[in-house]
């Protein structure tokens, strides 16, 4: 049995969607698309934090899912950790990491903080 058939965490992935108020400026709303998804939830080390930085990508958490919920970046993650301390992912990349075989998807992300309460 792999740590792949029993992702120990429980994700909710959300999209954005970008409107106009009345004074024309754009408002940012994410919706809930796909909730109490099996994931496995992991920091990334310095080395793969250093191979984003080179490309001016900040990243923090990589993602690990059976099945390909993030469409793009764009798309955000919310985790509770074991600790009840709740996250936001916002997605930086997504990739096939089943050498093509589509059965495990990694998404890197980087935990955003300090946004509005409107805005979570």
């Amino acid at each position: 049995m792999s740590l792949f058939d029993t992702l120990p965490h429980t994700i909710t992935v959300q999209t954005t969607a970008y409107t106009r108020d009345a004074f024309g400026g754009s408002t940012v709303a994410y919706t809930d698309t796909h909730t109490s998804v099996a994931a496995w939830v992991q920091s990334m080390n310095t080395r793969e934090i250093t191979e984003y930085q080179q490309q001016a990508i900040q990243v923090t958490h990589k993602v690990y899912m059976k099945s390909n919920y993030v469409t793009d970046t764009k798309n955000r993650i919310k985790w509770t950790d074991g600790n009840s301390v709740d996250h936001l992912l916002q997605v930086r990349g997504v990739r096939d990491v089943s050498a093509g075989a589509a059965v495990l998807y990694r998404v890197d992300c980087e935990e955003v903080s300090n946004l509005p309460q409107d805005d979570q």
